[in-house]
């Protein structure tokens, strides 16, 4: 949270030129090393990005929908037996204007590729290169850690 408030993120009031500023500040969080994962450790999920976006309504009913933004990092974090999977997610949530919705959805992932890659291919991606020409700022800006 700390780096999206210092790249200027308005946490509670996000508008579009948050957007760009979260995925830059992403960038800078995925450069920084986590300090439970191994540099050597075997797997292909120790340490990486997700991006995605699309319509999703959480609840099923057709009644809360969003076109989520999304980009995602996920470590492993060595515990005894096996390792926990650890992600931090930064979600924009934008209400589904048709023109919204015309993004689609889609997602990508930086295990194969190296995250300079990953960055440069995700925001190329329509729902992220796209969203500010749609002109409809967030709903809300949602920032959360999760375990798997």
């Amino acid at each position: 949270m700390a780096l999206l408030v210092e790249a200027g993120v308005d946490i509670h009031r996000p508008t579009l030129d948050d957007v760009n500023r979260a995925w830059d500040a992403m960038r800078r969080f995925a450069f920084e090393p986590a300090a439970d994962v191994p540099a050597e450790t075997p797997g292909d999920y120790d340490d990486g990005l997700f991006a995605q976006y699309g319509v999703f309504d959480w609840t099923f009913t057709g009644e809360h929908e969003f076109f989520e933004l999304d980009m995602t990092r996920q470590f492993a974090v060595p515990a005894p037996g096996q390792p926990v999977l650890r992600q931090v997610h930064c979600t924009f949530r934008f209400p589904p204007t048709d023109e919204i919705r015309s993004l689609g959805e889609a997602d990508l992932d930086s295990f194969e590729i190296g995250l300079e890659a990953f960055f440069d291919q995700a925001l190329e991606m329509p729902g992220f290169a796209r969203i500010r020409e749609c002109g409809v700022p967030p709903a809300e800006l949602a920032v959360s850690w999760n375990d798997l």
